[in-house]
């Protein structure tokens, strides 16, 4: 039996794709996918983090999250909230996967409250990329 807590993709920095992941060998630092065996410096690894969006899609890491538009205005106009894993202790000594890199489009710019990576607020948006396949959503603006 799979364990569904436990899941991980991984970006095939050759074929620059996302593909699946079934098994890790940590010893040999290679995944398997569904068409063979890659080394660590092949992919970049990213896993299931447990929550899902508002349309039950599973949210990785590098997955980026805004809340749904309302308006035409909010169309093109939003923050993008980036989820990384943080392995280190910050100002509130939360280790463990996060949200509060914040990508701002459009109009939106300056102060803007964070939202805590958890069910009751990422269940409330949608995925709309991840870093690898959409670097514009996280590009920095000049």
């Amino acid at each position: 039996m799979v364990n569904s807590r436990f899941k991980f993709r991984a970006w095939e920095k050759n074929l620059k794709e996302i593909i699946p992941v079934y098994n890790i060998d940590f010893e040999k630092r290679m995944i398997n996918t569904d068409l063979a065996w890659r080394t660590f410096d092949e992919v970049e690894l990213m896993q299931f983090t447990g929550l899902y969006d508002k349309h039950h899609k599973p949210i990785y890491e590098g997955d980026i999250l805004r809340h749904p538009p309302k308006n035409e205005w909010e169309e093109k106009n939003f923050v993008a909230f980036e989820v990384f894993y943080h392995d280190n202790n910050n100002a509130d000594n939360h280790v463990g996967f996060q949200m509060n890199r914040l990508h701002f489009h459009g109009a939106y710019a300056g102060y803007y409250m964070t939202e805590k990576f958890l069910p009751r607020y990422t269940e409330g948006m949608i995925v709309i990329g991840n870093v690898f396949e959409n670097p514009e959503l996280v590009a920095k603006k000049e």
